[in-house]
């Protein structure tokens, strides 16, 4: 409620903010030459069109795209106009250069965007096929200087570099072995600033301020909307998280919105329908655009380049069967949990271990009550702090079941569910609101796997794949696992870095043995909204 809320207010007061500046996002990467396979990880930066950061929006979209349209795409949840994910390349990705760009909701409501006006160029390499796309032979690589421009130094002292800015800056930072690969990206910070105006704001696309709002179309089974279910609650969970529970009212054509505080993650998502007819359907609109690109540099490929390309595909398979999470330092996730900390857990594993639901909730559980109606379905309630005098008491109004986090609205599949498989039962003695619908407080029963085991459910529970936020991490020399084969391309990868006036930030980096050149690059917005830009070189002979 308190997000609904807060997403009213800003709507309101938009309009005239939007009357000072446009909002749109740039993206620094952590290199600019990937094998088709790798992860290319990103940071981003919200700001308006007078370089001033961009509080708005909760989410930023990803897309990698060329002349055709959309290859790959991420989202990215921004925090104070800042923030950091990651994009998988496809392995069957064609040899060539691509375009990543990234953009808001609120972004889109500008009257002429263009979001390829400051896209990024990477360059990726299929070293597995011999797919190709605008690529030509050359004997000598181009050579193509990139601008540098702020006032951060980059020192070397030994093999830690130092970081050093005269006013605060919020910078990406990235250090990655120098392959000679031409750089054809010129959308550096500078050039982002000094884009073309996208003009006046249109309001088309509803601003997403908390997180993504996903868009979901209802249908009966011969797939058309079913005017009857409509003010009818429809819930989504994801089997694990208590914290992905959100519910949307449907409308009469079969719309319903949900507004989340951001999804984190590529999971399966549960999705039920409070009375429910058989064989309903639902499908989510994208979110994406399908940006294509224009004008995309031919990428040049030399014989030269062989031995860096063959390091380069080995480097990747490499990464890929050592599993390359085991270099990755998760950043901090905004928690907008519903239950906050007022749960009362009960561990199963404390107690004596029944074999029958039944036995559980009378030997165990004096918060939860079970008793079936004159329907003869079962109802499992709650026990809550009373509105007046704070006395726990069983409520008239209906409780709401959860699995694993996931909305169970037929408790006999609570109330017939092998508690052998469940390990703690969190019970939230207080009245919630989702939707159109008041519960007389929530249980919460949580399996040792997390992902509802032998989980029965009826034909109000549709389970679809859903592409979430991607997680924000961090590469650094604590990262790094002994005995792992060091082949990595990029040795150091900091998205969210404020550099304090006046004050070195040292960063040390853990370098291959052996000779090698590698590149450090910092990236990012003076706090007076000036572009920084560096590079700096480290060669050991």
């Amino acid at each position: 409620m308190r997000m609904k809320k807060k997403w009213l207010l800003s709507w309101l007061i938009l309009p005239s903010l939007l009357c000072q500046a446009q909002e749109r996002t740039w993206l620094s990467t952590d290199r600019y030459f990937y094998a088709a396979g790798e992860t290319v990880h990103c940071s981003a930066f919200c700001r308006n069109e007078t370089g001033s950061v961009s509080v708005f929006s909760g989410i930023a979209y990803v897309e990698l795209y060329t002349d055709e349209g959309t290859v790959a795409t991420a989202k990215i949840a921004l925090a104070d106009g800042r923030g950091a994910g990651s994009l998988i390349l496809p392995k069957d990705l064609p040899t060539g250069n691509y375009r990543l760009s990234a953009y808001t909701a609120l972004g889109r409501n500008a009257e002429h965007p263009d979001f390829d006006a400051y896209a990024r160029t990477i360059s990726v390499y299929n070293t597995g096929r011999s797919a190709r796309k605008d690529v030509r032979i050359v004997e000598n690589l181009p050579d193509n200087p990139v601008p540098e421009n702020g006032p951060v130094r980059i020192l070397a002292e030994g093999e830690t570099f130092v970081l050093q800015s005269p006013e605060e800056a919020s910078v990406s930072i990235s250090v990655w072995r120098d392959g000679g690969f031409p750089d054809y990206d010129t959308a550096g910070p500078a050039a982002f600033l000094t884009a073309p105006s996208a003009g006046a704001w249109k309001p088309v696309v509803t601003p997403e301020f908390d997180g993504e709002i996903l868009y979901a179309t209802v249908t009966g089974p011969d797939g058309q909307p079913v005017p009857q279910w409509a003010g009818r609650d429809l819930y989504l969970g994801s089997p694990g998280s208590e914290s992905d529970i959100y519910a949307a009212i449907l409308k009469a054509d079969g719309e319903a919105t949900f507004y989340t505080a951001n999804i984190f993650g590529d999971k399966d998502m549960a999705l039920s329908l409070k009375d429910g007819s058989t064989g309903w359907q639902i499908r989510f609109r994208s979110p994406f655009i399908g940006l294509h690109a224009a004008n995309v540099p031919a990428l040049s490929l030399s014989p030269s380049m062989e031995p860096e390309l063959v390091r380069l595909g080995v480097a990747m398979q490499v990464t890929e069967a050592f599993d390359a999470d085991t270099l990755y330092e998760h950043l901090p996730l905004r928690n907008l949990s519903f239950v906050g900390d007022s749960r009362v857990r009960y561990a199963l594993d404390d107690y004596t271990r029944f074999a029958t639901m039944q036995e559980v909730f009378t030997e165990i559980l004096p918060d939860l009550r079970a008793r079936r109606g004159d329907d003869g379905k079962m109802e499992i309630k709650v026990r809550c702090q009373n509105r007046f005098n704070q006395v726990p008491v069983f409520q008239d109004g209906r409780s709401l079941m959860l699995l694993d986090g996931v909305p169970i609205l037929d408790h006999d599949i609570i109330w017939q569910y092998d508690p052998m498989l469940v390990k703690t039962i969190d019970i939230f003695p207080y009245d919630y609101v989702f939707g159109n619908t008041s519960y007389a407080g929530v249980a919460n029963f949580i399996t040792y796997k997390g992902d509802m085991p032998t989980a029965k459910l009826g034909d109000e529970v549709k389970i679809i794949d859903f592409q979430g936020v991607s997680y924000p991490v961090a590469i650094t020399e604590a990262s790094f696992p002994e005995g792992y084969p060091d082949l990595r391309q990029t040795l150091c990868w900091q998205p969210l870095v404020t550099l304090a006036p006046g004050e070195s930030l040292r960063i040390p980096v853990r370098l291959p043995e052996g000779p090698g050149t590698w590149v450090v690059r910092v990236e990012g917005f003076t706090r007076s909204g000036q572009p920084v830009s560096r590079r700096f070189t480290y060669t050991r002979p």
